[in-house]
This record gives structure tokens, C-alpha cells and sequence, in this order.
């Protein structure tokens, strides 16, 4: 423990709790509060896209899919790490979406019957069109980010999707003419048309990042 955490947790019991409800106070009314309509948005398009994606696929596919670092493999969840680690047994494991995180946990039953594997999620700062009941909230984003050129690994990648799933979305939006594709040597690179651009609304500004307290 730090010099600069210990004295701020060493205090009485009311002062600390004071102090913790001041800094979720603080936590909602800057960081949550502006944004809650989003945050909102990128959970119910989470819970949306993945329950779709096992609906279409299987429960497989559909873990595969919740982050760019999982992969399904032989009846395993199995996640890239630079630490070796294996959780087993017969207790579920409580798939937990986040915005505090860039990278997936995953956290070993504490008691029997526990397990936890975190993954994170991103809200985004664009105006929704009009069209996004119709494209959907995945596809609405894949088709967003290819104002420059991209393949479908970097797809995948930026958007935590598995490629399998990313190929899917992309040949809807092929054959919508909301994408074309370019091959170039072994890559094929993909970017939004001229058609998605005049159905895409111009985005706001960005909100910034509010400010952290003083110590």
C-alpha cells in the first residue's frame, strides 16, 4: 500500500465513510451522470449483439465473440494472457460487462460456485441515426469505424468481436452497398461507401473527460 493511500483509509469509521460517499458522489455526478444515456446504450447494445450472436451460433461462438483475446476451443474458454492460469468445475462463471477495464479478467471462485470473467466494454460519444434500429448496434459501429480502410482482423480487434462474426456483418453491409472491398496482396481492406455516408449523422463533439479531484 502506498504513503499516499494509507493515510486516506487509516481514519475513523463515519470520516471514512464520509469520504467514500463523496467519492461516488463524485464518480456519478462528473463521470456517469452526462453520459447516462450511452453507458445505458452500450450495455443494452452488448447484451443485444452477444445474445444474438448465440442465438445464430451457439454458446461457443457467442463467448468467442465477447473480446478479441477469447477463443472457444475444445469445449474451453480460453483466454491470451501473458499468465498462466485454468479455472475449472461445474459452477457457472457470471459474465460481468465493464467500462473501467481495456482488458478481459478473469477471476478464480473465491468459494465453490463463484467465478467471474469481466470484459470490457466502450461507450461512444456519436449521435445514433435514425437507421440504427434498422442496422443494429454492431453493425451500426463496424460501419462507422471504416471511414479509413480496414481488414477484418483489425475489425475484430477494435471492436472485441470474433472475425467469424465481423465477416458476417460485413457481407450484410456488401450486399446493403453500405461497404466495398479492396484487395491489396494478401489483405482485403474494407471501407464505408458513399451511400452509408449520407445515411450516417455527423458526429457532436467529443465529451471530455472530466477532471479528478484533488487528492
Amino acid at each position: 500500500m502506498t504513503n499516499r493511500v494509507r493515510p486516506r483509509i487509516e481514519v475513523g469509521e463515519n470520516e471514512l465513510r464520509e469520504r467514500l460517499a463523496c467519492e461516488l458522489h463524485w464518480l456519478w455526478s462528473k463521470a456517469m451522470a452526462p453520459r447516462w444515456s450511452q453507458i445505458t446504450a452500450a450495455f443494452e447494445g452488448f447484451v443485444e449483439r452477444h445474445g444474438a450472436v448465440a442465438a445464430r451460433e451457439g454458446l461457443g461462438s457467442a463467448l468467442a465473440a465477447l473480446h478479441s483475446s477469447l477463443l472457444w476451443q475444445e469445449g474451453a474458454l480460453r483466454v491470451a494472457s501473458d499468465f498462466d492460469g485454468e479455472v475449472g468445475g461445474e459452477h457457472p462463471v457470471t459474465l460481468i460487462p465493464s467500462l473501467f477495464l481495456d482488458r478481459v479478467g478473469l477471476h478464480a471462485p473465491l468459494r465453490p460456485g463463484e467465478a467471474q470473467l469481466a470484459i470490457p466494454i466502450a461507450i461512444s460519444d456519436h449521435t445514433i441515426p435514425q437507421v440504427a434500429p434498422v442496422l443494429g448496434a454492431t453493425r451500426l459501429a463496424i460501419l462507422r469505424s471504416l471511414a479509413e480502410p480496414r481488414t477484418t482482423t483489425a475489425l475484430a480487434t477494435l471492436h472485441h468481436l470474433a472475425p467469424a462474426t465481423v465477416s458476417f456483418h460485413l457481407s450484410r453491409l456488401l450486399a446493403a452497398d453500405l461497404v466495398q472491398r479492396k484487395r491489396d496482396g494478401r489483405h482485403v481492406h474494407y471501407r464505408h461507401t458513399a451511400r452509408a455516408r449520407t445515411i450516417l449523422s455527423p458526429s457532436p463533439p467529443a465529451i471530455p473527460s472530466p477532471e479528478l479531484p484533488n487528492p
